[in-house]
């Protein structure tokens, strides 16, 4: 069917480079990646191929990973999701929340410029962009090789904000009342 061609090309060529780098005798190692529609089939080969993948936004995997579950040898099962897939979620990204994650979610805030809040019902548009998430996650665990990503993040981080934390507004734990 039309729609196992996107998935089984992906497999495919997955295992065709493993194979090219087993047989250059090369230690490898695959991690896939992909953002929004293209995280979740990341997902899905990453976990019949037992290889990892970090995904960015992609919507939940519960009815695809059962549209690929079965008693088979590479069955998409709920553990090799969690074992295999870590999902990048932002916060007032609604792509995410179509349908049920079933990989680790790794949540990320998402605020604008000088933790300026981010509107819900727009939220979307602002916080499913890669490039924010990833400027996000810059700008908390920073870079261990110390590249500069400030031209690339400056729309969304400034400057003072880079490895600060912002403060927790309205965490119902918190703030009783």
């Amino acid at each position: 069917s039309k729609e196992m061609m996107i998935w089984d090309r992906l497999e495919k060529r997955m295992v065709e480079l493993q194979e090219a780098e087993r047989a250059r005798n090369t230690n490898t190692k695959f991690v896939l990646t992909g953002h929004s529609l293209g995280g979740t089939i990341a997902e899905i080969v990453a976990a019949k191929q037992c290889i990892p993948a970090l995904v960015w936004s992609a919507p939940g995997t519960l009815y695809s990973q059962a549209y690929f579950s079965g008693n088979h040898t590479g069955s998409v099962s709920e553990e090799r999701m969690q074992r295999n897939a870590v999902v990048v979620v932002p916060d007032n990204d609604a792509v995410p929340r179509v349908d049920s994650q079933q990989s680790v979610v790794q949540r990320i805030q998402c605020f604008r410029k000088h933790h300026m809040p981010v509107n819900f019902v727009t939220g979307t548009a602002e916080c499913h962009k890669i490039q924010k998430s990833a400027c996000e996650v810059w700008r908390v665990c920073g870079d261990s090789m110390q590249r500069d990503f400030d031209e690339t993040c400056h729309d969304f981080i400034a400057q003072d904000e880079r490895g600060k934390l912002y403060p927790v507004l309205n965490h119902p734990i918190l703030h009783k009342g």
